[in-house]
């Protein structure tokens, strides 16, 4: 009699554990960081690929240019390199960073060209402080390609493409 006690017990506190530790995860779920006894546990962040960050980086440059000061290469304010610096380093994978600059056609091609590679050559430095990814290339490339009328983007402007290294 007693063992047929025992044998319906065991099964009853299995179930009974199993409910509680359901109960516990989804009332802790909602937490980024949480204690437990002397352990902290703490969530991941989920990194983007290289993909998504790179729609990423295109929307923001669309929406908030990288503008410099008097159509010179000094940056007018730093926030877009930011914010494009905290996008790399959630980017799991190792890439290649190419940064391309662009000029309208005002001045002679050849002052174009050296101002457009002076603005990537900076834009490049602050990434590779910030970041410091294996490879970047920093090109300027002045007036030679013009966008067409329709493009919502300036002739001015900063473009920066990634692309996955295999290994």
């Amino acid at each position: 009699m007693k063992i047929k006690k025992i044998f319906w017990l065991v099964p009853a506190l299995i179930v009974a554990l199993g409910i509680g530790c359901i109960v516990w995860t989804a009332q802790n779920r909602h937490q980024d960081n949480y204690t437990r006894g002397e352990i902290r546990y703490e969530n991941i962040p989920i990194k983007k690929t290289i993909s998504e960050s790179q729609k990423e980086i295109n929307q923001l440059l669309l929406t908030h240019p990288i503008k410099f000061i008097n159509k010179g290469y000094t940056l007018e304010e730093n926030q877009t390199v930011t914010k494009i610096i905290s996008i790399l380093n959630d980017t799991v994978g190792d890439m290649i960073i190419r940064v391309e600059s662009y000029s309208d056609s005002n001045g002679s091609n050849s002052f174009n060209r050296k101002l457009t590679q002076k603005r990537a050559d900076i834009i490049a430095s602050l990434i590779k402080e910030g970041y410091k990814p294996r490879f970047i290339n920093a090109i300027g490339y002045g007036e030679e390609f013009p966008l067409p009328k329709d493009s919502n983007k300036t002739e001015n402007r900063i473009e920066i493409y990634l692309k996955r290294i295999y290994q």
